[in-house]
C-alpha cells in the first residue's frame, strides 16, 4: 500500500527547492555586485564563504562547431540503427500541477 504521506512531503519539500532556486538566482547578481564592489574576490561570513570565480567560455570556429554538428548527427545514427548502447534507469520526477495563466480578454 502506498504511503501518501511521503510523497506529499517530498513535493512540498520539491516545491520549496523551486522557490528557494529561484529566489537565489533573483539575488545572485546583487551579491557579485556587492563583491565587486568591495574589490575582493570573496566575502568571508560564518556560514561560509562567497567567492567571485572566474570561468572561461569558449566560442569556436565554424570548424570545429561544424565538426560538432557531425558528431551530434552520427550519435544520432547509432541511436537509431541501435549501434550505440544504452541503459535504463529508474528516475524520480515530480511535476506540478500546469496553472492556466491565459487570461480571456475582455474583447474576446
Amino acid at each position: 500500500m502506498i504511503t501518501k504521506e511521503l510523497f506529499q512531503q517530498y513535493a512540498q519539500m520539491q516545491i520549496q527547492k523551486r522557490e528557494i532556486e529561484s529566489r537565489m538566482e533573483q539575488i545572485k547578481p546583487a551579491l557579485i555586485e556587492e563583491i565587486l564592489k568591495e574589490e575582493a574576490d570573496k566575502i568571508e561570513l560564518e556560514e561560509g564563504s562567497f567567492i567571485i570565480m572566474k570561468r572561461k567560455v569558449w566560442e569556436y570556429t565554424e570548424a570545429v562547431q561544424y565538426i560538432a554538428d557531425q558528431l551530434k548527427e552520427k550519435k544520432r545514427e547509432e541511436e537509431a540503427k541501435g549501434i550505440a548502447l544504452f541503459e535504463i534507469n529508474n528516475v524520480l520526477v515530480f511535476k506540478t500541477p500546469a496553472i492556466d495563466t491565459h487570461i480571456a480578454s475582455p474583447d474576446a
